[in-house]
């Protein structure tokens, strides 16, 4: 399993929505996107990769609620192939690129909190 498929199983185990790689194309009222946004150089036997969260919900305090559960779940996801994982604390709401109703997809009804952190698997995991 790659780094990527790791944490978005362990985050599938640990929540009751959706969580993905890219935008579902029938999307749910709240679901989870996770991307590998970096990583370093492996130690012996160790990897360290960084990730971006983001969580998707019809309104504002949905998706703060569902950003702190998420949270919660990815700091609590160590064990497995999860060696270690950190986050950036940085929870927060990503605004929207256009003023008015539509939120951070474009489109009216759906909103984003979003975190950063990072993960240290075991290098046999892969």
């Amino acid at each position: 399993m790659t780094p990527l498929a790791i944490v978005v199983q362990a985050l599938t185990r640990a929540l009751d929505v959706p969580v993905s790689t890219i935008m579902p194309t029938d999307r749910p009222p709240q679901h989870v996107i996770v991307t590998r946004i970096g990583s370093s150089e492996p130690t012996f036997g160790t990897s360290i990769s960084r990730f971006l969260v983001e969580c998707f919900a019809p309104s504002p305090l949905e998706a703060e609620q569902l950003g702190e559960e998420v949270h919660a779940a990815w700091l609590s996801s160590r064990g497995g192939s999860i060696h270690w994982i950190d986050s950036d604390h940085n929870l927060a709401p990503y605004d929207p690129p256009s003023t008015g109703s539509a939120g951070a997809t474009g489109e009216a009804g759906v909103r984003r909190y979003q975190f950063t952190g990072s993960v240290q698997f075991l290098d046999r995991a892969f």
